[in-house]
């Protein structure tokens, strides 16, 4: 199930000229970061128990 959520948010016309003297290649990389963040993130497993911890206790042995 695909769950949207909306936002909005405004940007200064001062914030868009700065980003505008940003090097077309430093915001192609700024893109490719995003859109990996993006697939990593929905790539995510879902945690079935929301009682379960994120990260294993650094006490605890690990599998195997």
């Amino acid at each position: 199930m695909t769950r949207t959520v909306d936002c909005a948010y405004a940007i200064s016309e001062e914030r868009l000229r700065e980003y505008a003297k940003v090097p077309e290649i430093e915001r192609l990389r700024w893109l490719d970061e995003l859109v990996r963040f993006t697939l990593m993130w929905r790539d995510a497993p879902t945690i079935l128990d929301p009682d379960a911890p994120l990260l294993p206790d650094p006490g605890e042995p690990g599998p195997g």
